[in-house]
């Protein structure tokens, strides 16, 4: 066996891993897209029976809700204050008026489904990516490079819009870098191939 053909060996057997790695995570991935789609249906429907629980809740000081691992307080849930939220739809504003704090845990929970939608786009584009890899001769054919680019595109709009639009342009520049280095390999790959 030659070195090239170990070398692409390598690089096959570590695509496999992040394929596999990228599946487990899109698996879990899209459990919790179902489930915060599942949990903001159920808070923004049954808001009406929810918020007495949660107004007596309230009222008691059982309120705060401490995330704890192992002993280790690792986080806490507030709850939603209606009062910071406002809609132009007047069945909304209403909810928003009578201070109900399930039906904005269950818009806050919509929000979080739509990110997870994206994150799954994303996640299932990088699966195809690292599969594409594993079954062509050489991971800079263009179907990978074109996957990769648009893969790359959608973690930067994710970016731009749950972390901040400073790293969206970074990410721009990075894309930019990594498919610039993909074609270069491309063209090393058609030389190798030319040569042989």
């Amino acid at each position: 066996m030659s070195k090239e053909n170990e070398k692409l060996l390598a690089v096959k057997k570590s695509c496999k891993g992040v394929k596999i790695v990228s599946l487990i995570l899109l698996i879990t991935t899209i459990v919790a897209t179902i489930l915060a789609l599942a949990s903001g249906i159920i808070m923004t429907a049954g808001s009406s029976k929810i918020d007495p629980y949660i107004k007596q809740a309230q009222a008691e000081g059982n309120t705060d809700v401490d995330i704890m691992y192992q002993g280790m307080k690792i986080g806490r849930v507030d709850l939603p204050d209606p009062d910071n939220w406002h809609s132009d739809v007047p069945a909304i504003q209403e909810k928003f008026d009578e201070g109900s704090i399930s039906f904005v845990f269950g818009l806050y929970l919509f929000i979080v489904f739509g990110i997870l939608v994206f994150t799954v786009i994303v996640l299932a584009l990088f699966y195809s990516v690292f599969d594409i890899i594993v079954k062509e001769e050489t991971p800079f054919s263009d179907k990978v490079i074109r996957r990769l680019l648009i893969s790359l595109i959608l973690v930067d709009l994710i970016l731009g819009g749950t972390v901040g639009w400073g790293f969206t342009v970074l990410g721009g520049f990075v894309t930019w870098a990594i498919i610039t280095i993909m074609q270069y390999g491309k063209e090393l790959q058609i030389q190798s191939d030319e040569t042989l």
